[in-house]
């Protein structure tokens, strides 16, 4: 029955060694240089010899991993020049141009350089980008170019897993419904519409679904329900440090003030739909001898306490109102049991260390290792259901027969002399 269905996400590792920014450096123009000399070895042989020497030689990459961290500055920046020096000298040759890891030199030149540019070629100056400005779907490997960088996981991928799930007693069989391999920069946020239009068009869609908090933002919620789908998740981000905030007052279906946390109405409320913005004003005699009212969001005017918010604020506050109630808890709590499907599925499977690289194979390795557990589920329900079936079915029927069947058997050989005993052992 797919019309429940849990989503979360899991970082997972191709197999790829993770690089630091001159590790990078140096394994890109190394990996540009070996290509070079298998493809173009005339190319290859008119670069000067130390400078080959030091990115293709064993002396020579051994200076890199003995960087101090006070001269990595230094270092990087030299890097930086030779990846520049390299990408000037073979841009205009197509034949270069055309090959993945001359492609590769322009990428990191481009994701972690800038050029200055002071008119001439020979007065250009290459600088190291800081930590801060280098985008999180830069280049991680040259070896797997496809990988991205999370801030809070590392470098990678990342896995969107939905599952079924029941909430009644009764135990009832869990499958995978939806596996996606993406880079690890990319946010779950954008995650939500693929899955349900995806699921959608194989017809095991669902009606409702858990998740986090960063599937559960404003859009999403209400582009799932344009497609029949109901979210539910908690409200992306903090609430105000205020006492007393939006989602403390009434507000009607309309998303118009009812009253506010102290039981007053407004006396007057409008909404302007060209501005989007609400607006709900409160009597003086209410709101200035309210005790309230210094931590109260209204604002005092000339004539009446004024509360403005937008639409879009309303629909958040309705959702936190929801958020408290125990009917949300009582729902939100089945969220967790997809916690313990991602640890079955890389206990089992071993998806989080991918001994592939390259989405495609990533994407097509985590398709599989998904298929495999589907297939462990299935025959394990199958199982449970054997186990459980009735004394009056044939299958136990017949067990019924063998064992009184033995149990004559066993009652004639009791009533036998001791030498029939023999001659039955015998022929047996």
């Amino acid at each position: 029955d797919p019309s429940k269905q849990r989503l979360d996400s899991v970082h997972i590792f191709s197999n790829m060694r993770h690089l630091g920014r001159i590790s990078l450096f140096v394994e890109t123009i190394k990996k540009f240089l070996k290509n070079l000399k298998r493809h173009h070895k005339n190319l290859y042989d008119s670069l000067d010899n130390d400078f080959t020497d030091r990115f293709l030689t064993k002396s020579g990459e051994s200076l890199f991993s003995m960087v101090k961290p006070s001269e990595s500055h230094q270092t990087l920046e030299s890097l930086g020049n030779d990846l520049f020096g390299l990408c000037e000298r073979f841009r205009d040759n197509q034949e270069v141009v055309k090959m993945n890891s001359f492609q590769l030199l322009v990428r990191l030149l481009r994701e972690q350089c800038t050029i200055s540019q002071d008119g001439t070629k020979s007065s250009q100056q290459v600088a190291i980008k800081p930590n801060k400005e280098v985008a999180s779907d830069s280049l991680q490997n040259p070896s797997d170019p496809d990988a991205g960088y999370d801030a809070h996981k590392g470098k990678g991928y990342q896995v969107q897993v939905a599952e079924t799930y029941s909430n009644s007693d009764e135990k009832q069989l869990s499958l995978i419904t939806y596996v996606e391999a993406e880079p690890a920069n990319k946010s779950d946020a954008k995650a939500l519409t693929p899955y349900i239009e995806d699921t959608q068009k194989r017809n095991c869609g669902p009606d409702e679904v858990l998740a986090d908090c960063l599937y559960g933002y404003l859009d999403n919620c209400e582009k799932a329900e344009e497609l029949g789908v109901e979210v539910i998740a908690p409200v992306p981000g903090g609430e105000s440090k205020k006492e007393i905030i939006l989602a403390d007052f009434s507000i009607s279906q309309e998303r118009k003030i009812i009253s506010c946390p102290q039981g007053h109405p407004p006396i007057k409320t409008r909404y302007r739909k060209k501005t989007d913005r609400h607006s709900a004003a409160f009597g003086l005699d209410s709101c200035s001898n309210c005790p309230q009212q210094p931590n109260c969001p209204v604002k005092a005017s000339k004539n009446a306490f004024f509360l403005r918010y937008t639409d879009k604020a309303a629909k958040v506050a309705k959702r936190r109102i929801f958020e408290k109630t125990d009917a949300f808890h009582e729902k939100y709590r089945f969220r967790a049991g997809i916690e313990a499907t991602i640890s079955e599925f890389d206990r089992r499977t071993g998806v989080k260390r991918l001994r592939v690289r390259g989405l495609k194979a990533v994407r097509f390795s985590v398709f599989m290792k998904a298929t495999g557990l589907n297939l462990l589920r299935a025959a394990a329900y199958k199982k449970s259901i054997s186990r459980k079936k009735s004394p009056g079915s044939p299958l136990y029927s017949k067990i019924l027969q063998i064992l009184s069947v033995m149990d004559f058997f066993e009652e004639s050989v009791h009533q036998m002399t001791a030498e029939n005993r023999l001659e039955v052992k015998l022929l047996s």
